[in-house]
């Protein structure tokens, strides 16, 4: 009995023509593979960008939204306080009379 493993191939070593025609096929399998890859961090990195610039153009909006508001505050205080200056004024000018032998101004 013959041992398969002593016996010789009687297949024939791939041509080199199959040989080159599957190496090609890995190059561009793997070249398409990295291609795939560097496409998607690209698109990804755009997506990131996109969603960053949306954030910070919602950010400014109502950044400046508070900053009107806070004008709008500070006008409001403003004429608050010029009217409590007016009215200390006038009460500044008023004397009251003697009361029991005191003369009070305010």
């Amino acid at each position: 009995m013959t041992d398969e493993i002593s016996t010789p191939s009687t297949k024939a070593p791939p041509p080199r023509k199959k040989l080159f025609a599957m190496l090609a096929a890995v190059v561009i399998i793997v070249s398409g593979i990295t291609l795939t890859s560097v496409s998607g961090i690209t698109l990804t990195s755009v997506s990131v960008a996109n969603a960053n610039a949306e954030e910070t153009a919602r950010l400014c909006t109502v950044a400046t939204k508070a900053g009107a508001d806070a004008t709008k505050g500070a006008k409001a205080s403003l004429a608050a306080a010029d009217a409590a200056l007016e009215a200390v004024t006038v009460l500044d000018r008023l004397r009251l009379p003697p009361r029991r032998g005191l003369n009070v101004t305010l």
